[in-house]
């Protein structure tokens, strides 16, 4: 029997940065981190380059790309997929949420002094 990671969707409350290590872990273990990493390198890709690559690894990284894509849009719940939705690469769609909830930005504060000032004993 194979073993299987479970990891909570994540929803946009709970912490992002906790999520994405997680993530990161699950994505490296099904050997599909390489599309997601190869964003934040940023490699400019010159036509020597792309001469280069094999068709074969070109194949190989694009059904890489689709299973990253895939089990990220499945880790996310309905209010964080309906914002990210329209990302096409995995790439695009780790860039997009790191944006989202990684940022220390005037409003992310405000928001979350609200949450914390919302909050009740019971």
């Amino acid at each position: 029997m194979p073993n299987t990671i479970r990891i909570k969707k994540f929803n946009g409350k709970k912490s992002f940065n906790l999520w994405r290590i997680k993530m990161r872990a699950l994505l490296k273990e099904q050997c599909v981190w390489a599309p997601v990493a190869s964003a934040s390198m940023k490699k400019p890709v010159t036509s020597e380059s792309k001469e280069k690559a094999s068709v074969s690894k070109t194949e190989e990284l694009a059904e890489q790309e689709e299973n990253a894509h895939s089990l990220i849009l499945l880790s996310l719940s309905d209010e964080v997929l309906y914002k990210v939705a329209n990302e096409e690469t995995a790439s695009g769609l780790w860039l997009k949420l790191e944006k989202l909830y990684m940022t220390k930005s005037i409003c992310n504060k405000l928001f979350l002094k609200r949450c914390l000032f919302g909050l009740h004993m019971k």
